[in-house]
């Protein structure tokens, strides 16, 4: 990451104008029209877009440096996985944030952000019959985009800022089913290699999956599912 005054010098300079064109027609394009391109396989195009299903987007609404950035972050950094479970995770950040001086709050339902004018200063939180407003320097909204604009931002700031009108035309990502599962026995016990597979029904993921996705609930608990994998080692499985 750069210091915000090294992005600011970057913009200005405008260099990114003169480097943007040299890439467009990758960033114009979909993953699935690039893929496509490069071969006539399906079964090798499928190998190219699997990640898809870790971004949570159709290989033809993925755009491909961000599938690209997917691959070389497996490729240089691999997986990691806490000791003890996903649960330790916030457990441990708990713990530093209260080091420092802040509170962790769990069971509080955000109903909305607070601004004093168009500047964020807090959020209003309920648990059960009561209500907390909690004011705060900063203000950093996790849930996403369309969840900020249409549920925590009040209309009337929100349509002051360039990214409502982006909200309108963003669609929402893909979810998946995520099962990790522990075994009192060691894989060795199991006969599991650290490994992952995946496995997909067809050997065109892009049109398997966004057929599965745009069909009803119906048909899509009678069809098998477009794509898992499954890590052994960890015993995680995803759909």
């Amino acid at each position: 990451m750069l210091p915000l005054s090294a992005v600011r010098a970057t913009i200005a300079s405008g260099f990114l104008n003169a480097l943007i064109p040299v890439y467009r027609d990758k960033y114009d394009k979909s993953t699935y029209e690039i893929v496509h391109e490069l071969t006539a396989n399906a079964e090798l195009r499928t190998v190219f877009c699997h990640l898809y299903m870790v971004l949570c987007t159709s290989p033809r609404n993925l755009t491909f440096p961000i599938l690209a950035g997917g691959f070389h972050h497996y490729n240089s950094c691999g997986e990691f996985y806490p000791v003890g479970g996903f649960s330790e995770i916030p457990l441990s950040l708990a713990s530093i944030v209260e080091r420092a001086g802040g509170r962790v709050m769990v069971k509080a339902d955000v109903q909305e952000i607070l601004f004093s004018g168009t500047k964020a200063v807090g959020v209003r939180v309920s648990n059960r019959d009561q209500v907390h407003d909690i004011l705060a320097p900063v203000i950093v909204s996790s849930p996403g985009l369309h969840n900020t604009f249409r549920r925590l931002v009040p209309r009337e700031v929100a349509v002051k800022s360039p990214l409502y009108e982006i909200q309108e035309t963003v669609l929402p990502s893909r979810g998946v089913i995520l099962a990790s599962v522990g075994f009192n026995k060691s894989s060795e016990y199991f006969g599991m290699k650290r490994e992952t597979v995946w496995a997909f029904s067809e050997p065109d993921c892009g049109l398997a999956s966004d057929r599965w996705y745009n069909g009803t609930l119906e048909d899509a608990l009678n069809s098998e599912p477009p794509g898992t994998y499954t890590k052994t080692k960890t015993c995680r499985f995803c759909l």
